[in-house]
């Protein structure tokens, strides 16, 4: 799945889909409807991105815009690069230094490291200085020194930490609670996943092994199910490790809103939490449900699709009778 699919799903997991706005592109320009395909930010932007947290960034005249669920500008601010909105608090580089601006455009957080690898999440994001990773606040204080050598974001009071090909997953003071690790996915919904001796497997928040058996692969929880490799498929276990929808996808996906994106063969279709077929196998890729709407990849199109598989279309009459007033 594509990176964009990667950004909705840490939406779904953190949840930082309420209240979506989704962009679209008009011959004018690009704008932002809601879920109902109802115009809220009118298609005069130069870009427009995918919105998080309820604020919508778009680019006019050399400059990023801030716009609220519904359509009011909240800000404006002119950098080289900005990211989503997490905790209220979005990347932004100023060609030098990587800092943290707030809703409203303004700096919260000054441009002063050399990267920023993962966004805010349980109040922690992580930075780079001097090529070491460690974490800040939501006010740019270090919590956890940088000393490692790559890192993952916090869920659950838990991240996973590399340091010499060694893997950790440690608690929000830095020490480890999980060693002897190969590598992990992370932590959802109080359970972990770990790698070791070339198998995957489930844990507590502390380690304590839940299920007493192995995958080939894992996913990390949501809705309650989990993703699991066996052999060459994939199916869900629930959270006593029973398979509750057997393996025979060639991927699947984050559960968002009771719904799961799942491949077969080229193409991906949505099935519930029971495993039945609600949208069928059509597209090219798949984001999970996040905000009512899911963001589908056909073989000339990108578009949202409701819960039943219709599309969303931005509803334009309005704005055309207004210019021809």
């Amino acid at each position: 799945m594509s990176i964009f699919v990667g950004f909705l799903a840490v939406l779904v997991a953190t949840g930082g889909c309420q209240q979506r706005l989704l962009p679209f592109a008009t011959t004018t320009g690009h704008g932002y409807m809601n879920a109902k395909g109802e115009v809220v930010v009118t298609p005069n932007l130069d870009a427009a991105w995918e919105s998080s947290e309820g604020i919508a960034i778009g680019a006019r005249d050399g400059r990023y815009v801030f716009f609220s669920t519904n359509g009011k500008e909240l800000g404006q601010a002119r950098f080289e690069h900005i990211g989503s909105f997490h905790q209220e608090r979005a990347v932004v580089y100023n060609g030098e230094k990587y800092g943290f601006v707030s809703p409203s455009g303004q700096i919260v957080i000054p441009p002063t490291y050399s990267r920023v690898p993962c966004d805010f999440a349980d109040d922690l994001a992580c930075v780079t200085v001097d090529n070491k990773w460690g974490y800040i606040d939501r006010a740019g204080v270090v919590a956890i020194p940088p000393r490692f050598d790559t890192a993952k974001p916090f869920n659950d009071g838990r991240a996973v930490t590399v340091t010499a090909n060694t893997t950790h997953i440690i608690d929000r003071e830095g020490k480890p609670v999980i060693d002897d690790v190969e590598a992990s996915h992370g932590c959802a919904e109080g359970v972990c996943t770990i790698k070791r001796e070339g198998v995957w497997s489930f844990t507590d928040l502390n380690g304590r092994d839940l299920y007493g058996r192995h995958f080939d692969d894992v996913e990390l929880y949501s809705n309650g199910l989990a993703g699991v490799k066996i052999g060459s498929k994939w199916g869900y276990i629930d959270r006593h490790g029973v398979i509750v929808i057997a393996p025979k996808y060639d991927l699947v996906g984050s559960f968002g809103e009771g719904l799961a994106a799942v491949q077969i063969g080229k193409k991906f279709g949505f099935i519930d939490a029971k495993g039945s077929v609600v949208i069928p196998f059509q597209f090219q890729d798949a984001a999970p449900f996040c905000g009512g709407v899911a963001f589908v990849i056909g073989v000339d199109t990108a578009e949202y699709v409701r819960h039943d598989g219709t599309n969303v279309r931005p509803q334009l009459n309005r704005i055309l009778k207004a210019k021809m007033r």
